[in-house]
């Protein structure tokens, strides 16, 4: 159900990783009701020929990718994997967020996918600016891609972290009997002009050679009283 709902696995796993030895590719499908309408998703990924293809379809009509089939079929898993969620570092709540906003919107998953792209290549560039393969004055166009996107991200983050907590919160009041009252904390500094934070940051960034301010640097915690637990 998940590999449906994602068109991937939820692990994270290459699709490589999920072909049985001494075959050439793997067929998912599935039927469900939605809205009183029977629906079917198949995904079907074939490497015989030496190079990746994969096909998705959706009511036996082939689509163009993962993105037509988010939020046709959405699942909820349990895993243990789920403790890194509060245990784990920052990127395990973003990735949290991330997966369940595209899992729910596909327009979420493709900006988040144009940002990571936009992302890569404002690091290659850092790099080669750093060689002097490139100008710095470069960087611009990718920095301002980057906020165009940005700013799509922190606004569907906000309002999840908002409707997020209220259910956090009860769910919380039930287990605990109210004992415990933990909040979700999100810093993200750099909201407000992150094209000004990028142009500050640029020689640091050459420094290191990867972009220090964005979403992908957001600080989500869980705190209690003020304190990050």
């Amino acid at each position: 159900a998940a590999m449906l709902s994602l068109g991937k696995s939820f692990r994270g796993s290459e699709e490589h990783d999920l072909i049985k030895d001494g075959t050439t590719g793997y067929h998912v499908s599935g039927k469900f009701l939605r809205g009183g309408q029977r629906n079917q998703i198949e995904i079907n990924v074939d490497v015989s020929t030496g190079s990746l293809k994969r096909r998705i379809r959706l009511n036996e009509k082939v689509v163009s990718g993962r993105g037509a089939i988010i939020g046709q079929l959405l699942c909820v898993i349990f895993s243990p994997a789920d403790l890194t969620i509060v245990e784990g570092a920052p990127a395990e709540r973003r990735r949290f967020i991330d997966s369940t906003l595209s899992s729910m919107d596909s327009s979420y998953l493709d900006n988040l996918v144009y940002y990571q792209k936009a992302l890569k290549q404002r690091n290659t560039l850092l790099k080669r600016v750093r060689e002097r393969k490139a100008a710095i004055g470069d960087l611009g166009v990718w920095e301002s891609r980057l906020c165009d996107y940005a700013v799509r991200l922190w606004e569907a983050r906000g309002r999840f972290i908002q409707d997020f907590s209220v259910s956090f919160a009860g769910a919380l009041g039930q287990i605990s009997g109210s004992r415990d009252a933990i909040e979700i904390r999100v810093s993200n500094a750099h909201m407000t002009d992150l094209a000004g934070s990028m142009a500050r940051h640029r020689e640091r960034d050459l420094r290191v050679g990867f972009t220090s301010c964005g979403p992908h640097r957001d600080m989500i915690q869980l705190q209690r009283s003020g304190k990050d637990i």
